[in-house]
């Protein structure tokens, strides 16, 4: 544009995408000029290759350079990124990009076996998890189950005391020993319960008279 003309740098700044699809934009904008105006824009990835498209038709690359040293462009992701890398690489002669290229690929190669390991491990994680879960309800399982075990012993315990009193009774109907008959009549109530001790001293006592 002629010089005598005041430009809005960052109104032209938000118009930029009109002109970069209309392909106007080196048509409209001097070196200096557009050098400035791109300083304010914000491009997409679409917008800077539809740019150096248009650049390309008229510069050569490194004159189109100074052109466009000054673009900012926003990329939605990594793929977006290397596409413009490449498209640049190509048209401005960067041998540089080239090498940036095959580092950016690299490291996304990296991360994504990186993402794979760490889904793997949380996988793995998961699994062990529901596996200790798992675990403790066979602890739980167990542990009442010894519990019972151990209650059916102490009965076992309390019955064979009171077959061992019952017998040593039996014997003692046809005692004299009333010495022994105390002794065991003492023991009794350390081995059976209250109701069968009562019952146990009557019989005992009534065998005795």
């Amino acid at each position: 544009m002629s010089g005598s003309l005041i430009i809005d740098y960052e109104y032209n700044a938000k118009e930029i995408k009109s002109f970069i699809e209309e392909g106007t934009f080196f048509s409209l904008f001097d070196k200096g000029d557009a050098n400035k105006i791109l300083k304010h824009a914000n491009l997409t990835s679409d917008n800077y290759i539809s740019l150096l498209k248009e650049g390309k038709a008229m510069y050569s690359s490194s004159k189109l350079f100074k052109y466009i040293c000054g673009s900012h462009v926003s990329f939605k992701n990594v793929d977006e990124m290397i596409d413009v890398l490449q498209f640049a690489a190509k048209n401005l002669n960067l041998a540089i990009l080239h090498d940036v290229i095959d580092a950016v690929t690299s490291l996304v190669t990296q991360l994504n076996t990186s993402k794979s390991s760490i889904s793997d491990l949380q996988k793995t994680i998961q699994n062990h998890q529901l596996e200790i879960v798992d675990l403790k309800k066979q602890v739980q399982t167990f542990n009442e189950k010894i519990n019972l075990l151990s209650t059916d012993n102490e009965k076992l315990k309390e019955y064979s005391n009171q077959m061992n009193c019952l017998s040593r009774m039996v014997e003692y109907k046809n005692s004299d020993d009333f010495y022994q008959i105390c002794c065991f009549l003492r023991e009794i109530p350390d081995k059976m319960p209250q109701n069968k001790v009562i019952d146990t001293f009557v019989e005992v006592f009534m065998d005795l008279i």
